[in-house]
């Protein structure tokens, strides 16, 4: 998807549609639509909402204003005045999750869900987020993403150590990200230019504020006993969906003990999420690809 030729095309025209959504709501005062999950197919994009919210044209929405779809742009035509890497992409949590049997490629926006449990098959977990991890150093849509990586997901350090950290104590990487999620849970309820809350991707491509409006995530082996800084991260991002701009993402769990979204990984290679009845062919990177990679070339940043 990221690196080969038809596949990148499609994604280079979805941050384009994205930045340029970003800007049309930020020009007109309106949110931006609380996006759930995102799937390609072909040559059109379909934007899955967590509730019905209306988009402005070229998209067409469905009778309940949930489901979205639009052309995938031509990413080569450039941007357009206002665009680019001038605003911010919206949704730098988006990252690919499995493709359909029909050819879907899938995207969840794990700033939404705030925490992810991966149950069943413990390597296809391990290479399922090991893969989380390597999209997230290299997605063009992910300049200020932070991710903290304990026990599982550390070989994408390579690839971009700006975003991608190596930790192993987990109290003190899920404290840090308290401390984040709660100042930007602040700063959601007022900023510098609302008198009223708003949800970080409508802040974040509108710019409101004087600072950009990063996300964090937060990658655990949980197989052991789980910290106290861990279970107030976990409350933290239940209690304020869309507003601590910060993800988690557990393995090691039992099904009995998952927290947020439930991801399930069957031993054949299937990606099954039962609150939605989402199943797909998992994307992933082996232990003996993880060794191998690399940082790619330099990213551009927006300029903030």
């Amino acid at each position: 998807m990221v690196t080969g030729t038809a596949g990148s095309a499609t994604v280079a025209g979805l941050d384009l549609l994205l930045r340029r959504l970003a800007d049309e709501q930020a020009t007109t005062g309106r949110p931006m639509p609380d996006l759930a999950a995102v799937a390609l197919t072909g040559n059109e994009i379909t934007m899955h909402l967590r509730g019905p919210g209306d988009l402005p044209a070229p998209w067409a929405g469905a009778a309940d204003r949930m489901h979205w779809t639009c052309p995938c742009p031509d990413a080569a035509a450039g941007p357009g005045p206002g665009v680019g890497e001038v605003r911010p992409a919206p949704y730098p949590l988006l990252v690919t999750i499995g493709a359909g049997d029909t050819g879907a490629v899938w995207l969840l926006n794990l700033e939404v869900m705030g925490a992810v449990t991966v149950t069943g098959d413990p390597d296809r977990s391990a290479a399922f987020v090991r893969y989380l991890a390597a999209e997230l150093a290299c997605n063009s849509w992910s300049d200020d993403v932070r991710v903290g990586c304990v026990g599982v997901g550390h070989q994408a350090a390579a690839m971009n150590p700006y975003r991608i950290r190596v930790h192993t104590d987990t109290a003190a990487v899920c404290a840090d990200a308290v401390a984040d999620a709660v100042a930007m849970i602040d700063r959601t309820g007022t900023t510098h230019t609302l008198d009223t809350g708003t949800d970080v991707a409508t802040a974040r491509g509108a710019q409101l504020g004087d600072d950009i409006w990063p996300a964090h995530v937060v990658l655990v082996d949980a197989s052991g006993p789980a910290p106290a800084e861990l279970d107030q991260l976990l409350a933290l991002v239940g209690q304020h969906p869309g507003r601590t701009a910060t993800a988690v993402v557990l393995t090691g769990r039992d099904e009995q003990d998952t927290v947020g979204v439930q991801v399930h990984l069957t031993e054949e290679g299937r990606l099954q999420i039962p609150s939605v009845g989402l199943d797909l062919a998992v994307v992933g990177l082996t232990a003996a690809e993880g060794p191998r990679l690399r940082r790619p070339a330099r990213q551009r940043r927006h300029p903030r």
